[in-house]
């Protein structure tokens, strides 16, 4: 996964070539892989996040999803103290 811009996942997330979980998962793993040497989260809320990306992909499949789908689950991500 290689992103560049919010506006290229949305529109992947709404072509259905990526999921919410996808891109939670892809950014997790690079969290647990970078976080030791970076130490940049206090803290990482797994569940928390899965759960929310899995919320987002049900509402974008269902079609009531809002214009911003994906991109709150992906900010909320990177939130940190």
């Amino acid at each position: 996964m290689n992103y560049t811009s919010l506006i290229q996942i949305q529109s992947d997330l709404k072509a259905g070539k990526v999921t919410c979980i996808d891109l939670v998962n892809y950014y997790l793993e690079r969290i647990h892989q970078y976080n030791p040497e970076l130490n940049v989260f206090l803290e990482v809320y797994t569940d928390e996040a899965l759960k929310q990306a899995a919320e987002v992909d049900t509402k974008i499949k269902t079609g009531t999803a809002g214009r911003l789908a994906g991109m709150i689950v992906g900010c909320l991500l990177y939130t940190s103290d």
